[in-house]
């Protein structure tokens, strides 16, 4: 019996295959520029939908869940409610949700798609830079839960139960902001 929990893909490809469901903590060496804080998320500046450039160092002294996906894979489209319904529930108080889109289509193919299924966080548009700099992963959805500190405390490869990502998220926002 073989389930479909993920989509494989590579940096530079969308190609839809087999993928794993797990939890676990990030192991994503820090960059070369931030060598004081032990598993610093890699920053990155992407286009939004509309062009705009957005980088992840916007988001400081919040808790930001980093969500690598595709339109053409199917677990990724299973998380995107919970995704939306969680930013809704948990933005006011400092969480925020990056979609970062995998697709060779581009904004042409994710406008309508994002209106269609009411996503309310930042779709930004992804590239093979962005996934080398957070590990070179190959399987989607993957998404990285980031601390207010700026570190990477949580990654999450394929699906996951909105209670898993609610209490990784709920852990985060009870911490104190950095100084």
């Amino acid at each position: 019996l073989v389930i479909l929990l993920g989509c494989q893909t590579t940096a530079e490809t969308s190609t839809p295959g087999d993928g794993t469901a797990q939890s676990s903590p990030a192991t994503t060496p820090a960059p070369k520029e931030s060598k004081a804080r032990a598993n610093a998320a890699p920053n990155f500046t992407l286009p939004d939908l509309n062009g705009k450039p957005i980088q992840l160092s916007d988001y400081s002294g919040r808790v930001v869940m980093v969500d690598f996906w595709a339109t053409w894979c199917g677990p990724c489209r299973r998380t995107i409610p919970d995704l939306v319904d969680l930013y809704k529930t948990h933005n006011a108080a400092g969480f925020d949700v990056l979609g970062v889109a995998l697709e060779r289509q581009g904004t042409d193919l994710l406008k309508p798609f994002v209106e269609k299924n009411g996503i309310t966080y930042p779709i930004l548009v992804g590239n093979g830079d962005v996934v080398q700099s957070y590990g070179g992963f190959n399987s989607i959805p993957t998404a990285f839960l980031i601390g207010r500190d700026g570190t990477i405390r949580e990654q999450f490869v394929g699906v996951q139960s909105k209670a898993t990502l609610e209490k990784a998220i709920a852990k985060l926002l009870a911490e104190p902001p950095p100084a």
